[in-house]
């Protein structure tokens, strides 16, 4: 259904025709869920969860930026959790098309939903399998000859390294993968910390692997 303030449809998918009812709290009681797309080439998307009963009651409003965010039961209890892709990096370093992003995953808990780093965390890669790729970034990085305008390659391998929470290994691809005689390293970096706190999702992620 259409309105002015944009497009509304029942369940997590603008496009198809998904189910709208499920059981989000692990409590028996039935969650409905709209999707919202406030039109244009992209953004904003966002997800609406209500609790049914004797009245309507608002549990979650899930906003996805550029994307759509999703249900989808990871860990098979027939609990969904919710998957979002942080935009973060949105015209960062980049045009939008080409613009890093990460992978988050919500989970309700207490009354609400938060990031669950346990969906995202992952041991560090062998750095042995990165050696390539560090090598072809190196060439990608003179063919551009410009330091300011990384390789999205790069720039996705690091993000996804920081959101597995690997940042330290990420800090040390990009000491490895940046040319000495290539400037703009430093300033890469402090733009991508300030990105990083600018992030809706990053901080409670980082708080949670303190805990680790």
């Amino acid at each position: 259904m259409k309105k002015s303030a944009g497009i509304f449809c029942f369940g997590d998918d603008i496009i198809e025709e998904h189910e709208s009812l499920f059981d989000l709290a692990g409590k028996g009681n039935a969650n409905l869920v709209l999707s919202k797309w406030t039109g244009g080439a992209h953004c904003c998307y966002s997800l609406f969860i209500f609790e049914l009963g004797q009245d309507l009651k608002s549990i979650a409003h899930i906003e996805g930026g550029n994307f759509l965010p999703y249900l989808e039961d990871l860990n098979k209890d027939s609990i969904p959790e919710i998957k979002v892709t942080d935009d973060f990096l949105a015209y960062q370093f980049s045009s939008f098309a080409y613009s890093a992003n990460a992978d988050v995953v919500l989970e309700y808990r207490e009354g609400a939903y938060g990031v669950a780093a346990d969906y995202m965390k992952k041991p560090a890669p062998d750095f042995r399998s990165l050696n390539k790729k560090i090598s072809s970034w190196q060439k990608a990085f003179r063919q551009t000859e410009a330091g300011d305008h990384p390789p999205r390659p790069f720039i996705q391998t690091i993000t996804d390294l920081v959101y597995s929470g690997n940042k330290d290994m990420a800090l040390d691809v990009i000491d490895r993968a940046w040319p000495t005689d290539i400037p703009g390293k430093a300033d890469f970096v402090r733009g991508y910390e300030d990105a990083l706190r600018e992030s809706r999702f990053y901080g409670e992620f980082e708080r949670q692997l303190a805990n680790y």
